[in-house]
């Protein structure tokens, strides 16, 4: 080999060790950046939020798994990463990856998949699952991604069975719902049961204010309306009744109540509200004040006759009082001086002064006063009665009617009962000169 071929040689050598030197400096480079690369994946991958892991295509073997995994699942790393998801049993439906890994192959990738699974403790949870393979490694390999819908759900199904129960106790209540917006004075969410109460079988295709206000009865329409414009201006309630006429032109009345809502930029744009047919209760009303006023009248006749009854009580017992001591005057007082005069016995001449002494009490104004508290006693026990009266003991009593002294303790009990005085330490004679 010549000088100018081994100099040509020579160049040709510098320039494959430069190249050479420029393509380790290009891998190095490209190293370490596949490096920072793979540190910036896995610190976003365990970073991220939504829940994540990778795993084998083949058999579902986990690979890799972020701390929002772990959450969820409740498996560690070292619990999960060499495992399958048929070791760990995490399906709750084992052929739901069959239906995954089918949707991959026909779509490329899997999106919004709502999939049920069991966690460490046995908990169902429902994940929302999307998929798509991703170079990982030398085996193929797939990411997947989690968002947990388990508490949504359950808040959703609560929500739902709440709006069921108000929706029946709005149904059995007779309440029906509308909501009104103040812009276009249209109504168009409602409930059937708004429309039937306006005598509509099925939802009108369109519902305004004004084609309310037209069932709206016209001795009621301008309160109705000015309730709502002062409602609206004042941002108050809405709260009415008014009589209605129904698409079958019956008459009805309603009763009404709405409350504003506001927007985001806090203007007032609609009114929630709700309605019902208070005709029932209305005609329930109105009977109850007929029979009032009946009653009243009922009443007020009923005062005036017993007033008049006890005016004419008052003059009857008068009169009668007025007989009485007229006869007693002049029939009796004259028998029984008469009398007198032809008895001479001790014994007569007493049982002569109790005569005297009762009849005059009979037809004196105690003797009047005390008729009504002793109409319950028998006759017997109104002559121990005024006996006792007198002062008379119970021997004493006993003797003059020829009676026991236990005879009398038994009147004497029977006068305390009737008279609402037994076992009160309340003097019989003394009760009974106050009568």
């Amino acid at each position: 080999m010549n000088r100018i071929d081994l100099k040509k040689h020579n160049k040709k050598n510098e320039r494959a060790d430069q190249d050479l030197i420029t393509r380790k400096a290009d891998l190095r480079r490209t190293q370490e950046k596949l490096e920072r690369l793979k540190e910036n994946f896995a610190r976003a991958f365990q970073a991220c939020p939504a829940a994540l892991a990778i795993t084998s295509m083949a058999d579902g073997k986990f690979l890799e798994i972020n701390m929002a995994y772990i959450q969820i699942m409740g498996y560690e790393p070292q619990e999960t990463l060499g495992r399958t998801t048929a070791e760990m049993n995490i399906y709750v439906n084992p052929r739901e990856r069959k239906l995954l890994m089918q949707q991959l192959q026909d779509q490329g990738c899997v999106r919004d998949y709502e999939l049920q699974v069991r966690n460490k403790s046995g908990d169902i949870r429902t994940l929302l699952v999307s998929m798509e393979p991703i170079a990982y490694g030398i085996e193929p390999t797939l990411i997947w991604a989690f968002v947990d819908l388990t508490e949504k759900n359950q808040v959703a199904a609560e929500l739902r069975k709440s709006r069921e129960r108000m929706a029946f106790a709005l149904e059995t209540s007779g309440i029906g719902t509308w909501e009104l917006d103040l812009i276009d004075r249209t109504a168009q969410h409602r409930s059937l049961l708004h429309d039937r109460i306006f005598g509509y079988d099925a939802l009108l295709s369109e519902w305004t204010y004004d084609i309310f206000l037209e069932h709206v009865h016209p001795e009621d329409r301008s309160l109705v309306d000015d309730a709502f414009k002062n409602a609206v201006d004042a941002g108050r309630d809405w709260r009415f009744e008014c009589r209605i006429y129904r698409a079958d032109g019956r008459l009805r009345w309603i009763w009404a109540a709405g409350r504003h809502s506001v927007d985001e930029s806090g203007v007032i744009r609609k009114i929630s509200g709700i309605v019902q047919d208070i005709t029932e209760y209305k005609q329930t009303e109105v009977l109850l004040k007929q029979k009032t006023t009946e009653l009243e009248d009922i009443n007020t006749a009923l005062n005036v006759m017993l007033k008049k009854r006890e005016q004419d009580n008052q003059m009857l017992e008068e009169t009668l009082r007025q007989k009485m001591a007229s006869s007693y005057e002049s029939l009796i007082l004259p028998l029984l001086s008469n009398f007198r005069n032809s008895v001479s016995g001790k014994n007569q001449l007493i049982m002569m002064d109790m005569l005297e002494k009762n009849l005059a009490d009979v037809f004196s104004s105690f003797a009047h006063k005390l008729s009504d508290p002793l109409m319950n006693l028998t006759p017997a026990e109104i002559q121990i009665a005024a006996m006792i009266k007198q002062g008379m003991t119970n021997k004493q009593i006993a003797q003059t009617l020829h009676n026991s002294v236990r005879t009398i303790d038994v009147h004497r009990a029977s006068i305390r009962r009737k008279l609402q005085i037994k076992n009160k330490k309340i003097n019989l004679r003394a009760y009974l000169l106050n009568l």
